[in-house]
């Protein structure tokens, strides 16, 4: 079993996933994703548990942020609308928004 809940309403999504061989796949569609953005860590409760015969024989359980995460063209600056390659660079998207990296990312998973 699959469940998400989601940040500030607790609603919950759940999914039953079938094995087949030790493996399985499942989607849970999500009608109003609350995503994460900067500064505004919107962070899903997720957990799995595995049953056999009826009772939970393991699970676990995490925190996942949904977010769409892309690059695109900066206006005027696709190869379409400029041959100098110094002036042809894309933009990384969060959610539809520019976004400006500054840094590195530290997971510190341990």
């Amino acid at each position: 079993m699959l469940t998400l809940t989601a940040p500030e309403t607790g609603r919950q999504y759940r999914k039953e996933i079938l094995l087949h061989g030790g493996e399985g796949t499942a989607e849970i569609l999500i009608d109003e994703p609350l995503l994460w953005e900067y500064r505004k860590g919107r962070l899903y409760e997720a957990g799995a548990a595995l049953f056999a015969d009826g009772v939970e024989c393991d699970c676990v359980r995490s925190h996942v942020g949904l977010r769409k995460v892309e690059t695109r063209w900066l206006p005027g600056h696709s190869p379409e609308e400029t041959e100098d390659p110094a002036e042809q660079y894309q933009y990384l998207y969060l959610n539809d928004r520019p976004f400006y990296v500054i840094g590195v990312l530290d997971q510190c998973y341990n």
